[in-house]
């Protein structure tokens, strides 16, 4: 009876322990940690939840880091640093605050950054990414992942991004036409076959570069004049031009022409709210024979 009442109070206890910390598998993770002060002793593959779930900045340069286990009960983290490791996966989208993440120089093959909506900053360069998804990022103003062997990138939903480095992938269709707030784009060294940056804003691209895309005949832009004169790094083969017709172009304007009948039934925003039409901001225009289209219109 005492054996198994001992027993039953070890289980509660157990469970009360385990309910207060978060599991830390990474020794080296942990180290860095302890260094902090967000635990102490010697690693023991844990940490309580209490010391972490306040802290807003996390710098974890060059640890040796294989396992960012424990990361998900960083409640409060904004700014994350975890370039220079091991990590082969990183899965943050737990990590609801983040603003900043920095996971450069590592070797990941998966980076989920699902639903951070504050996210503004990502620089995830020189790793082993063949996929990376932002269109669950509407912040994000900065993105570098250029040395990586990514095959898509849909920012069609990222209409705050102002600096784009995506070189050295292995992309081969961009359509950068709902990003208006752009001011460098630099595209070069992909094997891209269809780029449109058609943004109604090509006069704010300040650092533009897409040479080396030696299957990129047309680059689809706002006035063909301007960026001929003001964007030269693009390869002898390769022609602006204010509608390519390819895959990535615009279909403002071509759709309205074909269907010259069609009536307005209404105009929402990218949540799908009802409002007016107002200028400066990316909408969604619904039309009577069932079409749509996102544009925007500059004042």
């Amino acid at each position: 009876m005492k054996t198994s009442l001992l027993l039953t109070i070890t289980l509660i206890i157990s469970s009360f322990g385990i309910s207060q910390v978060t599991l830390v598998p990474d020794l080296n993770f942990e180290q860095r940690l302890i260094s902090y002060g967000y635990d102490s002793g010697v690693p023991d593959g844990m940490v309580l939840t209490s010391n972490i779930d306040t802290v807003d900045s996390l710098y974890l340069i060059s640890a040796g880091i294989n396992d960012l286990t424990g990361i998900e009960d960083f409640a409060s983290l904004e700014y994350l640093s975890c370039s220079d490791n091991n990590l082969s996966t990183l899965d943050l989208s737990q990590c609801s605050a983040l603003s900043f993440i920095s996971c450069d120089q590592n070797q990941l093959s998966n980076l989920d950054i699902g639903n951070l909506l504050n996210l503004e900053y990502l620089i995830c360069t020189r790793n082993n990414l063949t996929n990376l998804y932002t269109t669950t990022n509407p912040s994000l103003r900065v993105l570098q992942c250029f040395e990586n062997y990514i095959i898509t990138l849909d920012l069609t939903q990222n209409d705050e991004l102002e600096i784009l480095f995506c070189s050295v992938n292995e992309l081969t269709e961009l359509d950068l036409s709902q990003n208006a707030q752009l001011s460098s784009a630099l595209v070069n060294s992909n094997q891209l076959s269809c780029l449109n940056i058609k943004n109604g804003n090509n006069t704010s691209i300040s650092s533009f570069s897409a040479y080396d895309n030696s299957s990129l005949s047309c680059i689809e832009v706002d006035n063909q004049t301007y960026s001929t004169l003001n964007w030269t790094f693009i390869d002898s083969m390769a022609a602006f031009s204010s509608s390519c017709s390819n895959n990535c172009s615009s279909l403002v304007g071509l759709v309205e022409n074909i269907f010259q009948d069609r009536s307005l039934v209404k105009i929402t925003d990218l949540l799908g709210r009802t409002i007016e039409n107002r200028p400066n901001v990316l909408l969604i225009y619904y039309y009577s024979d069932g079409s749509f289209e996102k544009k925007v219109r500059f004042e």
